[in-house]
């Protein structure tokens, strides 16, 4: 299987809440978006050139809060996977909530209800970002 890097993505999602800076839109094509597990905080998540000459949308997504809340973690770090999929289904429009709530609940082996509950609430509850807020 031939592996490469991905040097112009379409879509680039952040599911580490820990990542700042720069990194985060290091070769985002233009008219790309960018999914970012972010808290209320987000601002400080990105630098001032991400909104220069709006080049690609932002949209963010309290992942890591909404997966806490429906208690869906392994120890004490939250699993978000399932909410980043709700909210990436939205922004993108490649697949429809009852799609999604179909799949959790064929392929999904564990907290069934809860993985719809927080899919549906990342879907519902991603944001764009209009610009920066200072």
């Amino acid at each position: 299987m031939p592996r490469s890097r991905i040097y112009k993505p379409d879509y680039v999602v952040v599911f580490d809440a820990t990542i700042t800076g720069s990194t985060l839109v290091a070769g985002l094509k233009e008219d790309g978006i960018m999914l970012i597990n972010a808290d209320n905080n987000w601002q400080d998540k990105l630098p001032p050139e991400a909104f220069k000459n709006n080049k690609f949308k932002i949209y963010v997504v309290d992942a890591t809060d909404i997966a806490s809340r429906h208690k869906l973690t392994i120890g004490s770090f939250p699993m978000v996977n399932t909410v980043m999929l709700g909210a990436m289904a939205r922004i993108s429009g490649l697949s429809s909530l009852e799609n999604l709530t179909s799949a959790i609940r064929k392929k999904v082996s564990a907290s069934i209800e809860e993985n719809i509950k927080a899919t549906t609430q990342g879907y519902e509850t991603v944001k764009e970002v209009e610009q920066l807020v200072t």
